[in-house]
This record gives structure tokens, sequence and C-alpha cells, in this order.
């Protein structure tokens, strides 16, 4: 038996755990609440690893919605700028209006 699953028998036998599997609904939950990107859950050998973001709008959340790189350099030049529009968002992708006015659509 792994060791976090021993450590979670005794925790819940102990009552400091309600039951199986609702503390990772209840990370997600609170994430959510407090307007973060939910966590990434990852299992190996029986370990779980849990990743919090303290931004919602990096690089990796923002390319997990399917965002091309390009709107990507967007949304962290608003973040930093407060906005953008279709002529800077040209300049800084060094791309035409064509172009710049497809990838603010999507």
């Amino acid at each position: 038996m792994a060791m976090n699953t021993l450590l979670a028998k005794i925790f819940y036998y102990a009552g400091f755990i309600e039951s199986w599997g609702h503390g990772t609904i209840k990370i997600v939950d609170n994430c959510i609440e407090q307007g973060l990107p939910e966590p990434d859950f990852v299992e190996e050998y029986g370990v779980m690893t849990v990743t919090f973001y303290k931004d919602k709008w990096n690089e990796e959340n923002l390319k997990k919605l399917d965002l091309n790189e390009r709107q990507i350099k967007a949304v962290m030049y608003v973040k930093e700028n407060g906005s953008i529009n279709n002529s800077k968002y040209q300049d800084i992708n060094n791309i035409g209006k064509t172009t710049a006015t497809e990838d603010l659509q999507n």
C-alpha cells in the first residue's frame, strides 16, 4: 500500500476527512469560487500531486483554452496594459489586419 493511501486511511478513520474523493471536489470548487484556475491533479505510482495556479491568465492555462501564440501574446499585453485594439494586435504580432481581425473574432 502506498504511503499516501495509508495516510489517507488514517485521516479518514480519525475523522479528519469526510469521505473518499470529496477533497478534490472541494479543492476545485474553492479555486473556482476564488476566481482561480482549476488545479492540475496528477497521480503517479500511488502519489497524488496537485498543482495550483495563482493567476489564470498565464500561458499554460491559456494554451488549455486552445488560443494560438498570437492570441496568448495579446492576453499578456492586456494583462500588462489594460486593453488592446486591432492596430496594436497587428503591431505586437507583426501581422496584417485580416489575420488580426480573424484572431480577435475567435
